[in-house]
C-alpha cells in the first residue's frame, strides 16, 4: 500500500511539473479573445434541439462548461454519434424535420463548426464559467 502511494504521489507531481512547464498552461491568462459578449447571446437559452438542453450544454449534462467545448470540438472533428433514437425522433427523420444539434450551434447560422467551439471557449473564459 505504501509503496503504491508513493508512486502515485510520484506520478502526479511528475506531470504536475510537466504540465505546468507547457506554455499551453498559462494560454487563459494572456487570452486575447476575438468574440465578445455580443457573440454569447444564444448561450444558455432554450434550443430546437430540446426544451430540456440549453444552447451551449453540447453533451446534454444540465451545465454548460469546458466538456461542453470538447463535445463540440468532437463533433466538428468525428459527427454527431446522437442520431435519432426513439420511434418520434425516427419518424422526424424520414420526414426530413430531424435538424442539425442546435444546442450546439452557438453563433446560430445553422451549422456546427469551430467557430462554434470558439466562441463556448471565449465565453467561458471572459466569464469564469456558466
Amino acid at each position: 500500500m505504501n509503496k503504491k502511494l508513493k508512486a502515485t504521489s510520484i506520478a502526479v507531481l511528475t506531470a504536475t511539473m510537466v504540465l505546468a512547464s507547457l506554455p499551453v498552461s498559462s494560454m487563459a491568462a494572456g487570452y486575447n479573445p476575438k468574440y465578445g459578449s455580443g457573440d454569447f447571446w444564444r448561450i444558455g437559452r432554450p434550443s430546437n434541439y430540446s426544451r430540456y438542453v440549453d444552447v451551449g450544454d453540447a453533451n446534454e449534462d444540465g451545465y454548460i462548461n469546458i466538456s461542453d467545448y470538447i463535445e463540440i470540438c468532437n463533433t466538428v472533428n468525428y459527427g454527431w454519434s446522437k442520431g435519432p433514437k426513439t420511434t418520434w425522433e425516427r419518424f422526424r427523420y424520414s420526414i426530413g424535420l430531424w435538424r442539425t444539434p442546435d444546442h450546439m450551434d452557438i453563433n446560430g447560422d445553422g451549422r456546427v463548426t469551430h467557430q462554434d467551439a470558439d466562441i463556448l471557449l471565449a465565453c467561458l473564459l471572459q466569464s469564469g464559467g456558466y
